[in-house]
């Protein structure tokens, strides 16, 4: 799974961990007694500001979409190309339905090169010690005893 970070709005980028903002719309009020009673800390409403946290990558893999999203942080499903496909190029990123889709240009899987005959397979090996395939030919027959010479 892929987590992607809405840079602006419907522009992505692959999220590996680092500073996220999110809006806070509250704060804590600390109220500090010097005559022995115990100190006060309670909730207030604030106006919107911005915060930034550092998220580890691990962190952000465990939480739930809307924490996610709340830090403006999607999951993403990897893109599974449709059969005889392949994907082509770099991931491009799009809101559908409140999801985040991974896409990709995807082009025919090209077929498979034909198999080789077998005197292409001789020209090969022969090329492997630096010969051409007739002049193999010749030092093979030099040092084989033809069938019909032996006893």
């Amino acid at each position: 799974m892929k987590i992607v970070q809405e840079i602006s709005p419907g522009s992505f980028a692959v999220f590996s961990g680092g500073l996220v903002s999110r809006m806070e719309t509250g704060a804590l009020r600390v109220i500090h007694y010097h005559d022995g009673r115990p100190d006060v800390t309670e909730p207030i409403e604030v106006e919107p500001y911005p915060v930034q946290i550092k998220v580890p990558f691990g962190v952000a893999l465990v939480w739930a979409d809307a924490e996610l999203a709340a830090h403006g942080l999607f999951a993403v499903e990897d893109f599974v190309p449709p059969e005889g496909k392949r994907r082509t190029g770099a991931a491009s990123y799009r809101r559908d339905r409140g999801r985040v889709i991974e896409e990709y240009q995807v082009e025919d899987i090209p077929p498979p090169p034909p198999e080789p005959s077998d005197a292409e397979k001789f020209e090969r090996l022969a090329a492997e010690f630096g010969l051409t395939g007739d002049k193999l030919a010749a030092e093979i027959a030099a040092r084989v005893p033809k069938a019909a010479g032996r006893a």
